[in-house]
């Protein structure tokens, strides 16, 4: 058992930046302020899941990370643990927590679950499993991460991707007109020598998708917490607009 354990955190480890694997999908949930502290290195934390999904006690593993907070890096790995009790949406992980690594709200629980049968799985998809949500410039929330659990059509992230693009470029134009000293030169990557606000008034979806797939595939800073999209869009365009490659 604990050789089968020892593999599942190595994979988990490695997995999330791989979040798919044949019919299942590794998705972090969020832990509530809820937790028992039962000795130095076990604390039981909880985990609500929408009503539409089900873990199993006794055998559901998780791996706790932290999140990135207040311009603190706190975003390792934690510890990890299995289900042991259930009641209704109320899961308790019991967490053997690593040296000096005690759970937090929001800490990350790592886990697979089944991936949504023939559901349409855009960028939007990986980085919600790493429960990123992204806002518009007055803070309201394109999506949430419980929306991927149901089947979804590529329309509907399509839909979404529409206004994320409409919110870059209305907030280019903005600034533009209202602070044009912020129209910092770019000075590397695919967009250099060009300007940001201009560059994200004139942002193309091929290039928010390929935004998207960046922080889905390398989401460490990012998991567990709310962003805007036009600021975040800005910060990977003016940092050389790193891509990943797909496999």
């Amino acid at each position: 058992m604990r050789t089968i354990i020892i593999v599942f955190i190595t994979a988990l480890c490695w997995l999330t930046g791989h979040t798919q694997h044949k019919d299942t999908v590794l998705w972090a949930f969020p832990i509530t302020d809820y937790s028992v502290k039962l000795n130095d290195s076990t604390t039981i934390v909880q985990v609500v899941l929408p009503a539409n999904l089900h873990f199993t006690a006794g055998r559901q593993l998780g791996l706790l990370r932290g999140i990135y907070r207040n311009n603190s890096e706190d975003t390792g790995r934690k510890g990890w643990g299995k289900c042991q009790l259930i009641k209704g949406v109320y899961n308790y992980f019991a967490i053997h927590a690593d040296a000096g690594k005690n759970p937090r709200k929001d800490d990350l629980v790592y886990t697979f679950i089944a991936a949504p049968a023939n559901s349409y799985q855009s960028p939007l998809f990986y980085c919600a499993g790493h429960n990123i949500t992204f806002v518009s410039v007055t803070d309201t929330a394109f999506y949430k991460p419980r929306y991927f659990f149901a089947k979804r059509t590529q329309q509907q992230d399509e839909n979404i991707l529409d206004k994320m693009l409409e919110d870059i470029q209305y907030t280019g134009r903005y600034f533009l007109a209202n602070d044009s000293s912020m129209n910092k030169l770019i000075e590397e990557g695919a967009f250099k020598g060009g300007h940001i606000l201009n560059e994200m008034v004139t942002a193309k979806k091929e290039s928010l998708v390929q935004f998207l797939r960046y922080v889905a595939a390398r989401s460490v800073k990012y998991a567990g917490n709310t962003w805007k999209v036009s600021e975040t869009y800005a910060t990977w365009v003016i940092s050389g607009a790193p891509t990943v490659v797909e496999e």
